[in-house]
């Protein structure tokens, strides 16, 4: 389907397309009834009014949440980061865990984003 559109399959992961042009990048990642958008082009994101014209959409605006994986963005710094605390929280409640000393990896540099 994505194909037509000029969109090609990930061939490690099945759910991920994507559209190259020059220095510009759109990525669609499909799971079950939702599609993500991501791009460093506005440009490229006028390619969404033709898939509208294929599927059901709504902008939902920024990504903050994406299966499970907390998301925030600092444009002014260049900044994507990516956090599973909420699920590794869900995980420990599971098993009575809350409680636990938490411990960072050897070596692991916590960079907060504001």
């Amino acid at each position: 389907m994505f194909a037509k559109f000029g969109f090609t399959q990930c061939k490690s992961e099945y759910c991920i397309f994507y559209r190259r042009a020059r220095y510009h990048l759109i990525i669609i990642i499909i799971a079950v009834y939702d599609l993500t958008v991501a791009s460093n082009s506005t440009t490229l994101l006028n390619l969404m009014k033709q898939l509208k014209s294929e599927f059901t959409m709504t902008n939902m605006g920024p990504l903050h949440w994406l299966l499970g994986l907390e998301i925030k963005c600092n444009c002014t710094h260049h900044i994507i980061s990516l956090s599973q605390n909420a699920y590794i929280n869900i995980i420990a409640s599971c098993f009575n865990l809350t409680d636990v000393r938490h411990l960072h990896p050897y070596g692991a540099r916590v960079v907060p984003v504001n």
